[in-house]
């Protein structure tokens, strides 16, 4: 998404996934048996991702790095905020609907998002701005310009194992709850005080960002 993105510019990106997922997410609502369920939910993830990738490279896109840096330290809690929030309204709303209700709760959200991207979201990769060559060779050289650069490395194994985490937990954490015998709804519940700390950090960094300016 990122390469395509700097080729094709942001929004394109976004005009092509967002109805991908929407059409996925209705496929899910409908399926009739596992197998297709799991093909949504492949694209529903190839599709959604484009607007992590491109959400943040919209900052780099209109901000100067200082500034994008204190937009990052704002986003990354949000972001986080969204794996803990989905369980917590998941789990409400499967005590009062069947299993889809969680999907078309997805989708009516999805089209609120899309609505705003295609009428309001300008396109922030300006034509002369973006990248002319992405044959493989270049491609590759890129990637080993940066798994050469061990300061790079460095803040790149910080994220990653901080995120590992994260996402080990929200894996694994509703089969452990379940054995316990809580209900869905507090095992949605159960997912926010998790994410505290990203919030607190992320605040943290943000404020020592400003006293760096």
């Amino acid at each position: 998404h990122g390469l395509l993105s700097d080729r094709f510019g942001r929004k394109t990106i976004l005009n092509i996934t967002i109805p991908l997922f929407l059409l996925s997410t209705l496929g899910c609502i409908s399926a009739k048996n596992i197998e297709f369920f799991i093909l949504c939910r492949f694209f529903q993830a190839i599709s959604a991702s484009a607007c992590i990738v491109v959400g943040r490279s919209l900052l780099s896109d209109v901000f100067e790095p200082l500034k994008a840096q204190r937009s990052f330290a704002i986003l990354v809690p949000l972001v986080s905020l969204s794996p803990a929030l989905a369980p917590s309204i998941g789990g409400v709303l499967s005590i009062y609907f069947p299993w889809q209700s969680s999907f078309i709760f997805v989708l009516i959200f999805g089209i609120l998002i899309s609505l705003f991207v295609f009428l309001y979201l300008p396109e922030t990769k300006s034509p002369e701005k973006r990248t002319t060559n992405l044959n493989v060779t270049t491609i590759l050289n890129t990637f080993y310009l940066m798994l050469t650069d061990f300061k790079l490395l460095y803040y790149i194994v910080l994220i990653f194992f901080s995120t590992a985490v994260w996402w080990v937990y929200a894996a694994g954490a509703p089969l452990m709850f379940h054995k316990m015998g809580y209900s869905p709804a507090i095992i949605g519940l159960l997912y926010l005080p998790a994410v505290i700390p990203y919030i607190i950090t992320s605040l943290i960094a943000r404020n020592m960002l400003k006293s760096k300016s």
